[in-house]
């Protein structure tokens, strides 16, 4: 937006370039005429020999191509500007976008993992029942808790990614150091220096 407007004014400048220019010019001034210099000085206070100017200056470029070629270039590159402005605007709602559905999905797995996690662990409990009246064997017992394994993995990883999302939509919206109350200090420093900030 700031170079939008540094190339705005240097378009600006090229069109006053080529514009006619209509200057008034007026002058005034004390003189003292004597042969002693104390008599000058006297006589500039009483404003007898006191003389005006005043004039006007019209003046009108021809066939400046500098400045002609100036303000064509300065036009391109503010177009130029305004579409990469554009496409930037475009990433930023792609991405936001994407972040959005990326979270949506994370979360349905996120539910999806859980109701995994939530029926391995009853077939477990149906399992080690089943085995106190012999109706499972140990090995289907071990079967279980290795689906309750996998299924806590899984609802583990599905969460993770959940956060994963959440903290992809806060970076590509800009407030992820707001949403952790991280401030910065003082100016931004030159040469990629390390700067300041503290947690509010």
């Amino acid at each position: 937006m700031k170079e939008i407007e540094k190339v705005r004014t240097e378009r600006s400048i090229a069109r006053n370039s080529l514009l006619p220019e209509l200057d008034i010019i007026a002058s005034y001034s004390q003189n003292g005429l004597s042969d002693n210099a104390n008599d000058s000085i006297d006589l500039t206070k009483d404003g007898d020999y006191d003389s005006w100017e005043v004039g006007v200056q019209f003046s009108y470029p021809l066939g400046s191509i500098e400045s002609r070629n100036e303000v064509k270039r300065s036009e391109i590159r503010l177009r130029q500007e305004r579409a990469l402005l554009a496409q930037l605007h475009n990433e930023v709602r792609r991405d936001v976008r994407s972040a959005i559905r990326n979270i949506d999905v994370s979360r349905k797995k996120t539910e999806v993992a859980k109701r995994g996690h939530d029926l391995a662990r009853e077939k477990l409990r149906i399992l080690l029942k089943s085995r106190e009246v012999g109706l499972a064997t140990t090995r289907d017992v071990l079967d279980g808790e290795e689906d309750l394994a996998s299924a806590r993995t899984d609802q583990i990883t599905s969460v993770a990614d959940y956060f994963k999302a959440v903290t992809d939509y806060l970076r590509v919206t800009g407030t992820l150091l707001e949403s952790e109350n991280i401030v910065f200090e003082g100016d931004v420093f030159p040469d990629n220096e390390r700067i300041p900030f503290y947690r509010r």
